[in-house]
């Protein structure tokens, strides 16, 4: 999102470019993360020259809608005095965030399930891509199962949780082939882990052959 900062002519003002910068980066992330301007506190902007934009009348700032606001904060910044572009800069900005992140209950095990809880952290020290911006991203009916040994409070990521699989290495599934009036149907053993929708190998249990197929919901894979 692209926001335009009308103001009068700095001499007019007691507002600076500096201090205007900070304040439109501020309601810019406030409004992309829905955090409370609480939650938001702009630090070291990392901008040179500023002073050639000390008379500017607007200003335009843009986050990149890829931004995940780890870390240093990407931004592209513009000054207008008029008509005229007095600065244009692509900076890096240290923004303090807080905000609500998905962590673990308690102290789990690599394998064990995880129990998900909200906490409000800082979300510019996340070192990893979150595996949840907000509740109602989780699957509720899901179950989630750790990768590797996590602390009480851990923050959760791709890095460290995964969704429990639908069916397991060697569960007893049904194969089933359709060509055209021919239906065949016979038992099979998974070979490894599996999600529904997944395209999945199988050991037929009659030939000893390995097959494949996509796996669906009620446990029957379609044989391709």
């Amino acid at each position: 999102m692209i926001y335009w900062l009308a103001i009068l002519l700095a001499k007019a003002t007691d507002i600076s470019f500096v201090d205007a910068l900070k304040e439109q980066l501020k309601q810019e992330v406030v409004e992309r993360l829905a955090v409370s301007e609480a939650d938001v506190v702009v630090h070291h902007l990392g901008i040179a020259n500023a002073h050639q934009c000390r008379d500017y009348t607007y200003l335009r700032v843009e986050i990149p809608q890829r931004e995940d606001f780890r870390g240093k904060t990407l931004a592209f910044v513009e000054g207008w005095v008029g008509d005229s572009q007095c600065g244009r800069w692509t900076l890096q900005v240290d923004i303090e965030i807080w905000a609500m992140v998905p962590v673990t209950q308690k102290a789990v095990q690599a394998g064990e399930d995880v129990h998900i809880q909200w906490e409000r952290k800082r979300l510019d020290k996340v070192r990893h891509p979150l595996f949840a911006s907000q509740p109602s991203d989780i699957q509720v009916d899901s179950k989630w199962v750790s990768m590797v040994p996590l602390s009480a409070g851990t923050v959760l990521s791709n890095t460290n949780l995964r969704r429990k699989p639908d069916y397991y290495q060697g569960d007893v599934v049904v194969l089933l082939l359709e060509k055209g009036a021919l239906r065949i149907r016979m038992e099979g053993v998974l070979i490894r882990d599996a999600y529904v929708g997944d395209s999945i190998k199988v050991r037929s249990s009659s030939t000893n052959t390995i097959l494949e197929g996509t796996l669906t919901e009620n446990g029957i894979v379609l044989l391709k």
